[in-house]
């Protein structure tokens, strides 16, 4: 049996340990759990609220879209709702700047259909929660902005690994405001 993945938890060892019912062998590729692909630039932006992180969205919108694909990520459906409508009225009037938002309330077919577009570039954007983090493979993602922090390491780890893959460069902007832990 092979196993895969940028990150490796305790749980996860120990669940693997019983399935298995036997030592395993562990490969690490790179520095170690926690390390961030080096072709990843990343940036901190502190930002006084969370109105001021769209604004900051808004103003560079055009910017990073035209870099390649922007992957927003937010941790609660409401965000992504609140941030997806706004960026979609901020920018309908200008050709090419479609937002699409995926999180857990949405059925199978919705969330399909969002990537779906996504991967086509039929939207420029997509703002998620962390359904998005892991095993999504668009080569076009150039940008992760992660709105809200993380709740540890390794979801920021799957999270800024949407982009810089297959030895290409991307960019990944977290924005922190008071409200964040």
């Amino acid at each position: 049996a092979l196993l895969f993945s940028a990150t490796f938890p305790k749980k996860i060892q120990d669940l693997v340990k019983d399935i298995l019912q036997s030592n395993y062998i562990k490969i690490v590729s790179g520095s170690g759990p926690g390390q961030i692909n080096k072709n990843i630039q990343q940036t901190v932006k502190i930002i006084q609220n969370f109105q001021g992180k769209i604004d900051f969205l808004n103003f560079k919108f055009v910017e990073l879209t035209s870099e390649g694909g922007v992957l927003i990520f937010v941790t609660k459906k409401e965000d992504a709702e609140k941030v997806g409508k706004t960026l979609r009225d901020y920018h309908k009037e200008r050709p090419g700047m479609k937002v699409g938002i995926l999180h857990g309330d949405m059925t199978q077919f919705i969330r399909n259909q969002v990537l779906h577009d996504f991967r086509l570039r039929k939207t420029a954007c997509l703002v998620a929660t962390d359904v998005c983090a892991r095993g999504l493979d668009i080569s076009h993602i150039k940008n992760v902005i992660c709105m809200t922090a993380a709740r540890n390491i390794d979801t920021y780890v799957h999270r800024v690994g949407r982009t810089g893959r297959a030895d290409q460069l991307g960019k990944a902007i977290l924005l922190i405001d008071e409200n964040d832990n």
